[in-house]
């Protein structure tokens, strides 16, 4: 049976060294006379001119291939399969917190702030310190943010609560069921003090009469000025009698301090009660914004309810 030349050997299709150094021996895929396909291999032996042929039938040899192909797919799609599913949770645990705080900073710059983001201490080095970090920030911005509302709700001459202080009071306390006492105060001649003293003088008259409303005040009470010279006081759960008290010890202790014009001021004040005076605000300060008016036409330096009654 003839051996094509070049089925086995060294480079280039040469045999390479055999046995002891001798021809290297060949291979090739033949046909036996069935005709079927035989793996044949041929190695000269020595000087003696014989040579050993080996032949086996492709199919034996195909066979043992596919099966160690299968044992080698039995065994190794599992642990693929593992490793993709550790891959996989591993990506997930990775990836969870950088998940919670990117959320949170989608809540954050929609302007959502009321809740906390989840700042807790990660395994993760990375989500540890970015969340460390995001929490430095939101911390920062919410600080900033309640002093700009602050600053907003306050009146930067007197600190008193400004107009939007007295909204956001209303919004909370409006509808109460025990109702509120409300007080207009308003500095009498305030403008001859201006045109007198200078307006330097002026402001520090406001001041005072801010810090002396202040200390009349409760805790729960709430002290504004809405502009110039008019200032507000909600009483909440105070009557008539107990709002007059107050207007009362508010007028006296004015009248009998000193201002920084060298002299006492005074002061007229409006009282209305809420709900027998009105149930909205706006109701409520039109009718105290009416007494006020009658107690500055009465001889101001006085406090009057709506309805006329004057109670000092």
């Amino acid at each position: 049976m003839p051996i094509p030349p070049g089925g086995a050997g060294g480079p280039g299709g040469q045999p390479g060294p055999g046995i002891d150094g001798g021809p290297a021996p060949r291979g090739a895929i033949l046909q036996d006379g069935n005709g079927k396909d035989v793996f044949v291999g041929y190695l000269p032996v020595g000087d003696l001119r014989w040579g050993m042929v080996v032949q086996s039938p492709a199919e034996i040899v195909t066979h043992a291939k596919r099966e160690f192909l299968a044992t080698q797919l039995k065994w190794s799609i599992p642990l693929i399969a593992a490793f993709l599913l550790l891959s996989l949770w591993t990506a997930r645990k990775l990836a969870a917190p950088f998940a919670k705080l990117t959320e949170a900073a989608r809540s954050i710059a929609a302007g959502d702030r009321s809740g906390h983001p989840p700042f807790e201490s990660h395994w993760n080095y990375e989500a540890h310190h970015l969340a460390r970090a995001m929490m430095t920030a939101v911390q920062g911005l919410q600080s900033r943010a309640e002093e700009m509302s602050l600053q907003a709700r306050t009146d930067h001459l007197t600190g008193l609560m400004n107009r939007g202080g007295l909204d956001e009071w209303l919004n909370t306390h409006g509808n109460d069921k025990f109702g509120y006492a409300l007080l207009i105060i308003d500095i009498d001649h305030f403008k001859n003090v201006n045109d007198t003293f200078g307006h330097q003088t002026g402001d520090e008259t406001l001041i005072h009469l801010a810090h002396i409303l202040t200390t009349i005040c409760r805790k729960t009470d709430l002290a504004c000025r809405i502009g110039g010279e008019e200032f507000v006081a909600l009483l909440p759960g105070e009557r008539l009698e107990g709002a007059s008290l107050v207007a009362e010890q508010l007028r006296s202790k004015v009248e009998t301090t000193i201002s920084p014009t060298g002299r006492p001021i005074t002061v007229s004040i409006g009282i209305a009660c809420c709900p027998i005076h009105g149930e909205d605000f706006e109701t409520l300060f039109q009718r105290a914004d009416e007494a006020l008016y009658e107690a500055k036409g009465t001889g101001r330096n006085r406090a009057v309810a709506y309805g006329g009654r004057i109670t000092c």
